[in-house]
């Protein structure tokens, strides 16, 4: 029987992404053989340092990313429970095989809209250049549905020069760093969270029904 072409293109930018990730990341695959959890890979980021003529790879944070081969729109309506759950920064690679290169988008504002308006029963995920999301336009209520931005983060090729390699690595440390803190203040109940520029402000707080509790117990647990 013929195979189908698509399945085959899929693989392709798969194993594009896994070879870039890997020059800045330890890779793990998550089984993929009874369910699909919308995640291909889980990665620790790694910083180069040298010691006495050798080079270390020092793990830093981890992250769960998807790969996608372009940047149309698409539901992760049936993921947002498990989107919500999960305790690692979320990130989506568009994998382009004509130009060898991988795209990060970032998941930064996941926690801000969950924390906003709840689970939505349908949610839709697109790609936008960072310098056009901030806080006030960076999702997108309609009807039932709503339309979440994932703003680029960074850019790798697969002949990337090691200087840049190790600029653009640092980026995505630092920008993941700030993500997971803001994804364990929503877990703790503060809801107190770090923006990343071009935001203008720099913190936002979410309080609502109920949060003097959180406040008064975050104000205990740090005196």
């Amino acid at each position: 029987m013929a195979h189908l072409a698509s399945f085959r293109s899929g693989w392709e930018s798969e194993n594009l992404a896994r070879f870039i990730l890997s020059k800045f990341s330890f890779i793990a695959n998550p089984s993929t053989i009874s369910d699909d959890i919308g995640i291909d890979y889980f990665c620790t980021l790694f910083q180069r340092k040298l010691i006495e003529n050798h080079e270390y790879l020092i793990p830093r944070n981890s992250i769960a990313i998807q790969i996608k081969s372009n940047t149309e729109k698409f539901d992760f309506s049936d993921k947002v429970q498990y989107l919500e759950m999960l305790e690692l920064p979320f990130f989506i690679g568009v994998a382009d095989k004509t130009e060898l290169k991988l795209t990060i988008y970032s998941g930064e504002y996941i926690p801000l809209l969950f924390s906003a308006i709840g689970l939505p029963d349908n949610l839709e995920i697109i790609f936008v250049e960072r310098n056009l999301v901030d806080l006030t336009n960076y999702y997108e209520p309609k009807g039932n549905k709503c339309i979440l931005k994932f703003p680029k983060t960074v850019e790798f090729t697969a002949n990337i020069d090691r200087n840049d390699l190790i600029q653009k690595s640092n980026t995505l440390i630092d920008i993941t760093t700030q993500i997971q803190r803001n994804l364990s203040y929503k877990r703790n109940g503060e809801f107190i969270f770090k923006l990343i520029p071009p935001n203008k402000a720099d913190t936002m707080i979410f309080a609502g029904s109920g949060s003097n509790s959180y406040f008064r117990n975050n104000f205990f647990f740090r005196l």
